[in-house]
This record gives C-alpha cells, sequence and structure tokens, in this order.
C-alpha cells in the first residue's frame, strides 16, 4: 500500500547555489528509499535576481563531481507554493524570516533549517552561503547538504511507519 505523498521546497536567496544544491543531492539521496517515489521536490529563491539563470557554474561542478545532474532554472517563492508545498526548507534563518513574512496566515506547510536534519549539527545551524567564495566553500555546502538530506529522507521514512 502506498503511503501519502510528501512534497518539500528548497529554499535560499538567490536560488543558484544552496538551494539548487540542496535539491539535487536530495533527489539523489531519495534513490533507491522506500519513500522515493512518493516525494516530489523543487527550489526557489526569496529574492529574484536570478529568476531563470541556471544554477551558478561552481554549483554545477560540485554536483558534477558527485555524479547528479540537475536541469533546474531558479525562480522565486511564491504564495502559492506554501499551498504546493509540505515542508519548506530554509539554508539560514534570513530564509527563515522571509518565508514567514510571505507565508499566508492559513499556510500548513512547515518551515524549517535544512541543518535541523542533520543530527550532527546544532540546532539552528545554517548552509552558508558560497557565492563569491572559492570552490572549498561549494564543495563544504555540498557536504552539509549529503548530511541534512540523509535526515530528512530518515525523517521522512520514520513518519510513513
Amino acid at each position: 500500500m502506498a503511503g501519502p505523498s510528501t512534497s518539500v521546497l528548497f529554499v535560499c536567496l538567490g536560488n543558484i547555489c544552496r538551494s539548487p544544491m540542496a535539491e539535487a543531492v536530495f533527489r539523489h539521496t531519495l534513490i533507491g528509499s522506500p519513500i522515493a517515489h512518493r516525494v516530489t521536490c523543487d527550489s526557489a529563491g526569496t529574492a529574484g535576481h536570478h529568476v531563470g539563470e541556471a544554477p551558478h557554474r561552481s554549483t554545477l561542478l560540485v554536483l558534477r563531481e558527485a555524479g547528479i545532474d540537475t536541469a533546474h532554472r531558479a525562480r522565486r517563492v511564491t504564495r502559492d507554493d506554501f499551498d504546493r508545498f509540505d515542508l519548506l526548507v530554509a539554508m539560514d534563518a534570513a530564509n527563515v524570516a522571509s518565508l514567514r513574512e510571505i507565508a499566508p496566515a492559513e499556510t500548513r506547510a512547515r518551515i524549517s533549517l535544512f541543518r535541523d536534519f542533520d543530527a550532527s549539527s546544532p540546532r539552528g545551524s545554517e548552509v552558508p552561503d558560497p557565492w563569491g567564495n572559492p570552490m572549498t566553500a561549494f564543495r563544504e555546502v555540498y557536504t552539509l547538504c549529503a548530511r541534512a538530506s540523509e535526515g530528512l529522507v530518515r525523517e521522512l521514512v520514520a513518519r510513513e511507519r
């Protein structure tokens, strides 16, 4: 018997570095899990600076190094996203604050920090913005996304039990 479906939106500021990486890594982490066919995901930014752009070249390079592809194009979070997604996963506290500002009062969508799904991270930890930094910063973001993705998949699987 199939369980309920879950939808997750990953959110950062511009939707070209952290959130598209988080989305791609999460999709990859889902492969082979018992919930893979019941989870949908996307990513968006709280600002519209990069709408329509591909992810940052360093994001794409780090994903390629890990054997992960993405065809994402940046978009901005909309009020409709609070109806379309069960969980909005923010990369930092500023993203959480922006999401709370635009969330409809009646939303049932849950807003969480991504690293709160990583048991090895202190509660409230953020995924730092690598934009304008060297490749090492993008690789660190990848590592943080991988850990948090594993924790999020574990939580979603546990919820269905």
